[in-house]
């Protein structure tokens, strides 16, 4: 994968040993090549996962909350991604030094369908999350008789249009 900040991750020389840094409770660790990433993933099935959304335990934005947003939300098995803390990339990722305290935060559906762009943290962040969260609501909101993934699989389980239907629609505080 190119080395740009389009990517998804940021590859390091294999010359450079890989270091591991311990996340923060609630975050999970992975490697990419040399480079270590934190994240939150999260897959929803009801009402109960609003919780661990909501959970601003090692947020990496200073916790500030944010308004409240109904979500439609995609089949159980879909992973949504809000953040990621990135302990050993550059801030433009391309991968010439490390900063340990370079934050990152990445929002969409995880699969190829979307591709969204990794943006660094600083004083905006949440504006730029928003906006990226709203093209995913839009799209995931617009008229369409069945979404589908590039597959042909369906992303939404049955009722998900349906107001009504508490386990497929689902209040997150970001």
């Amino acid at each position: 994968m190119a080395n740009h900040s389009n990517s998804r991750f940021c590859r390091l020389s294999s010359a450079q040993e890989r270091q591991t840094i311990e996340c923060d409770v609630g975050w999970i660790k992975f490697f990419e090549g040399f480079n270590q990433f934190c994240y939150k993933a999260f897959s929803i099935t009801s009402l109960k996962n609003v919780t661990d959304v909501s959970s601003k335990e090692g947020d990496p934005c200073e916790k500030e909350r944010k308004t409240a947003r109904l979500v439609r939300v995609p089949n159980q098995n879909i992973n949504m991604f809000l953040y990621v803390k990135v302990l050993n990339g550059n801030p433009d990722l391309l991968c010439s030094v490390t900063d340990a305290n370079t934050y990152y935060y990445y929002i969409g559906l995880y699969r190829r369908d979307f591709d969204w762009r990794w943006r660094p943290y600083h004083e905006k962040a949440y504006t730029h999350l928003e906006e990226q969260g709203e093209l995913l609501l839009d799209y995931l909101n617009s008229p369409r008789p069945q979404h589908v993934w590039s597959d042909g699989s369906r992303i939404f389980a049955d009722g998900w249009d349906n107001i009504d239907d508490t386990t497929t629609n689902v209040v997150i505080s970001n």
